[in-house]
């Protein structure tokens, strides 16, 4: 039986047997095939990392380049821009410099037109021997202060200049600590202080007569005429419509009430002070000693007059009366 089970086997069921060489052929043919199939990443994977290690530098040194020339260009970038920055600033300074200069030659060149026009116009009146700065010159003074004569400040009143007997100035009221008196109203600033600066030098300060009227003065010339005879009488008091009284730009000062006034008032603390300081308030004393032969009036040293404080300046320091003075204009 065994036999016949053995023999019915199907001869798929059975082993088959192989030559040998044909396996030998098999097995070289397959190691062929698989030494002859494409590598994806190179000939070996020993070749890759070769590769890669070859390529890697050549990244990063690129990498390394893009940066430092990414900060080179940022520097110069930044360079440039001060650069420019401070070549304005300077183009600014050299225009801001140079209109400075242009200022500056502008102004000198005001200037020394100015002093030009000075000099020349001071050497054309020396040239003219009826200019103020030809008569002072011809006097022995100095050139005398470019002014207009004919302002209010500067009018001459005596017996030859005459005033209308209705002439009557805006009055305003001039003061001390102890009296008042009326005054033209324009030269009461000037006045105050004056007064006021006097009395800081602890002086006593009396406005004996300041403005008066016509009728008031032609009172007085005619109360002088019963004491003197009528010349006389005119220079000690002046006759109505020859006195300076008139303007209101005169005033009778003394430290007290006196009466009579007399050359003795020179000798008192407060004419001594008044008369060295009166020009730097526009003042002067209006009737000085020595002066009578052209004033025509006493010496007085009481009465002081408002010439403004350049024309009383000229005036004090150069011992003038004011006739003297506005003959240098006329």
């Amino acid at each position: 039986m065994k036999s016949t089970e053995k023999s019915a086997r199907p001869a798929s069921m059975n082993p088959k047997k192989v030559n040998p060489a044909f396996e030998r052929r098999s097995n070289n043919a397959a190691k062929t095939a698989k030494s002859a199939r494409p590598d994806t990443f190179g000939s070996s994977p020993m070749a890759y990392k070769a590769s890669k290690k070859k390529t890697l530098p050549i990244i990063m040194g690129i990498i390394t380049l893009l940066i430092l020339g990414g900060i080179l260009y940022f520097i110069l970038t930044q360079t440039n821009l001060l650069q420019s920055k401070s070549t304005s600033e300077n183009i600014s300074e050299d225009i801001t410099s140079n209109q400075t200069n242009i200022v500056d030659l502008q102004s000198s060149s005001k200037s020394d037109d100015g002093d030009n026009t000075a000099e020349e116009s001071a050497s054309i009146q020396e040239e003219d021997p009826n200019s103020p700065a030809a008569r002072a010159k011809a006097k022995g003074l100095p050139t005398p202060p470019d002014i207009n004569i004919n302002d209010w400040q500067y009018v001459l009143v005596n017996s030859e200049h005459t005033i209308d007997e209705n002439f009557v100035p805006e009055i305003g009221i001039a003061t001390s600590l102890s009296t008042s008196t009326e005054q033209d109203k324009r030269i009461l600033e000037d006045m105050d202080a004056f007064i006021k600066n006097t009395e800081a030098q602890g002086l006593e300060v009396y406005l004996s007569s300041g403005y008066r009227s016509y009728e008031t003065q032609k009172y007085l010339f005619e109360v002088k005429c019963t004491e003197y005879d009528y010349e006389t009488a005119a220079t000690i008091v002046a006759i109505p419509g020859t006195s300076e009284h008139q303007t209101g730009l005169c005033c009778d000062i003394t430290d007290i009430e006196r009466s009579p006034k007399n050359a003795e008032l020179e000798n008192t603390d407060t004419y001594k002070w008044m008369s060295a300081h009166c020009q730097n308030y526009g003042f002067i004393v209006r009737y000085p000693k020595n002066k009578e032969a052209i004033t025509k009036i006493i010496y007085e040293p009481w009465h002081f007059r408002y010439v403004g404080k350049e024309a009383a300046t000229y005036i004090m320091e150069n011992d003038l009366c004011l006739e003297e003075f506005v003959e240098l204009y006329v």
